[in-house]
């Protein structure tokens, strides 16, 4: 997705995922994305930034995206980069990877790929994992293939992901991340206030356009952000890593 105008985000990487005929998105959509993902970058950014090399990623949910390698692109460093999906999306993605014309998306990783199960793709600092996270067993088994430290500062990314869970499996998934982990920091962005008609104008909208239009609306674009809530969480066992309770988007 390529926004022009003040709106910059450009994904050098997104057309080795997905197909992207002429569609086209309402504006409103278009710039609630931009928003969602400048926040969501910021606090990556400035979380590697504290933590260091040492720093690790887990993205729940993570489907197509595509932030792993934009992080590399802009000359992050960190230790690991975890993204779990559904298996059937895991394995797609790593076709996709291995087919990669554009762009070299192997060539980011630290180590040569290793594919596993037809599901699961493991490159050093980055690993792809299929595995349904409301089988929390299935998740603590797959968890461990990561070869994650859990005693340094970790960061759990859930992006639209507990509305797609009830109530048990969400608390579970994040109690035991929480028990598992010593420094533990999450971003959540998840929708709200899903009841009213305007949700229900947004969801019919959803699969829509794509070029960035005039806004010419500014109350749409509001009611839009209004349905959205983006949440920073932080447990920190060994006070060593206070600095990344402060965290804000830039």
């Amino acid at each position: 997705m390529v926004l022009d105008q003040k709106y910059n985000y450009i994904d050098n990487f997104i057309g080795a995922f997905i197909y992207c005929a002429d569609h086209h998105r309402d504006p409103e959509i278009v710039r609630g994305y931009w928003a969602r993902t400048a926040a969501i970058t910021s606090l990556v950014s400035q979380f590697i930034k504290i933590s260091g090399p040492s720093a690790q990623i887990i993205s729940l949910g993570a489907g197509f995206d595509t932030l792993y390698w934009r992080l590399k692109e802009s000359g992050h460093i960190f230790n690991k980069f975890v993204e779990f999906d559904f298996s059937s999306v895991t394995s797609k993605k790593i076709r996709l990877i291995q087919r990669s014309k554009n762009v070299n998306l192997s060539g980011y990783f630290s180590n040569p790929a290793v594919e596993s199960q037809h599901s699961d793709l493991h490159c050093g600092d980055y690993h792809l994992i299929g595995a349904d996270l409301r089988q929390i067993r299935e998740f603590e088994q797959k968890l461990t293939t990561a070869e994650l430290d859990n005693s340094q500062p970790t960061l759990i990314i859930a992006e639209c992901l507990f509305v797609y869970m009830d109530l048990e499996h969400s608390y579970n998934l994040i109690k035991e991340l929480t028990k598992y982990f010593e420094t533990l920091a999450l971003i959540n962005y998840e929708q709200v206030n899903m009841n009213d008609n305007f949700s229900k104008v947004m969801l019919d909208n959803l699969n829509n356009r794509e070029k960035l239009d005039p806004l010419d609306e500014r109350e749409l674009l509001e009611q839009l952000l209004e349905h959205y809530c983006l949440i920073f969480a932080f447990k920190d066992s060994t006070g060593k890593w206070e600095k990344l309770a402060d965290l804000i988007v830039q």
